[in-house]
């Protein structure tokens, strides 16, 4: 899976993110909008060309940039996860479980985390206005997900707490260590490893 195949480096390099293009509206540091670009609207489908996919995991944004689709695999979200799901083998086919809806517009959908795995692993969106909601996918599988009826959900844990300002969130890696930057609207770079564990929603 690439999105936690890590490669050795002897220092901190992040991966470009083509998902897509946020900057600041007006390249003032007062100004504290954040503007969503390049982002391609498909009329066939009524989404934009906004969205994720790692880990068994897929999110697609609808053209209000407000809803979030969520789709899984079954089998790679057991294998990447180590839940021990009895599951077909299929590793190619996603159900459609969950669709999410949000107060703010989404300037960006990421799926990562920090570690050597995928344990500490989440759903990251980038709100316009700059702050960060978030799902720990491993908590949510262990607490909210019953099997037996078969109800499946990912549920925003709200806001990542003093995360704002942030124009784009960029996967990067060190010696087999990855991590998530936010890149905020000053041009600072923020890592996320240490806000992830002050939730105490992360191993």
């Amino acid at each position: 899976m690439g999105a936690f195949i890590f490669v050795n480096k002897d220092k901190l390099t992040a991966k470009e993110n083509t998902t897509t293009t946020v900057k600041n509206e007006s390249k003032k540091v007062n100004e504290k909008t954040t503007k969503c670009t390049d982002i391609s609207y498909d009329l066939n489908t009524n989404e934009y060309g906004l969205g994720a996919s790692a880990a068994g995991i897929s999110v697609t944004i609808d053209n209000t940039r407000k809803s979030a689709r969520i789709s899984y695999n079954g089998a790679t979200v057991s294998s990447t996860f180590g839940l021990g799901w009895v599951t077909a083998a299929d590793t190619s086919s996603y159900e459609l479980i969950d669709t999410k809806t949000f107060d703010k517009k989404i300037s960006q959908v990421l799926i990562d985390g920090s570690g050597q795995d995928a344990t500490n692993s989440a759903i990251l969106y980038l709100m316009e206005d700059g702050t960060v909601e978030y799902v720990p996918i491993l908590k949510e599988l262990n607490t909210n997900w019953s099997q037996p009826d078969n109800t499946k959900k990912f549920n925003s844990y709200g806001k990542l707490n003093g995360i704002s300002e942030v124009i784009s969130l960029v996967p990067a890696e060190a010696q087999g260590y990855h991590t998530v930057l936010a890149k905020k609207v000053d041009g600072t770079i923020t890592n996320l490893v240490d806000t992830f564990k002050a939730t105490g929603n992360f191993r």
